[in-house]
């Protein structure tokens, strides 16, 4: 039912990247409890059915019709957030290296990161997903050198050469991801997650 509501969804807005899981609960099992739908929705994504995002779900490898307008903006953004790299860069000043007006750059960044190409690490700062992994690569190899597995955001900063307080930031997406875990002042790495998002360009649901 879930896969067959995605496809009806993704027919009729055919240029939206995906459905709301609140949306798709109230649909295709309004009386299964939120932890029981978000298992559901595990086993689909494990069998590449289904792929989630943020807030969304849409029908796996389903990319929202692209028009004109957004295949320009691309064209211009993802080279200069790839020349950026783990530095990052501020919606403003993407706007000012890509030439977008920056209200227009900030709607769609939010629609991109639906798709998982870019992720939203704040409303004003995204990455591009392979640029989140280089991030998620990093953690895993401190943490593989720790005797408890566990880094701590000091470690990151001076492995990544990226300053505190983009790191803070990063590491904080990251743990919305669960793709890292805070324990104390350290963090773990959700190596499944991880895989997930590797190996199968899926971020976790």
């Amino acid at each position: 039912e879930v896969v067959e509501t995605l496809k009806r969804f993704h027919e009729d807005s055919p240029r939206a990247s995906g459905m709301e899981l609140s949306d798709l609960n109230s649909r295709c099992a309004p009386m299964l409890a939120a932890a029981a739908f978000q298992q559901l929705l595990r086993a689909l994504v494990d069998g590449r059915r289904i792929a989630v995002s943020g807030s969304t779900a849409s029908i796996a490898r389903h990319m929202a019709s692209g028009n004109p307008e957004d295949d320009r903006i691309w064209q211009g953004v993802e080279p200069a957030l790839r020349e950026a790299g783990l530095n990052g860069l501020l919606v403003a000043d993407l706007a000012s290296a890509s030439g977008v007006v920056e209200s227009t750059l900030s709607n769609f960044l939010h629609r991109k990161a639906r798709t998982g190409d870019v992720v939203r690490v704040t409303p004003n700062r995204f990455y591009l997903r392979r640029t989140i992994e280089q991030f998620a690569a990093i953690a895993l190899e401190i943490a593989a050198r720790s005797p408890s597995k566990r880094f701590t955001v000091a470690g990151f900063r001076d492995h990544s050469g990226v300053g505190r307080g983009r790191v803070v930031e990063v590491l904080e997406c990251m743990d919305r991801l669960r793709i890292t875990k805070r324990v104390g002042d350290a963090r773990i790495v959700n190596e499944e997650s991880l895989r997930k998002l590797v190996s199968e360009g899926q971020l976790p649901v």
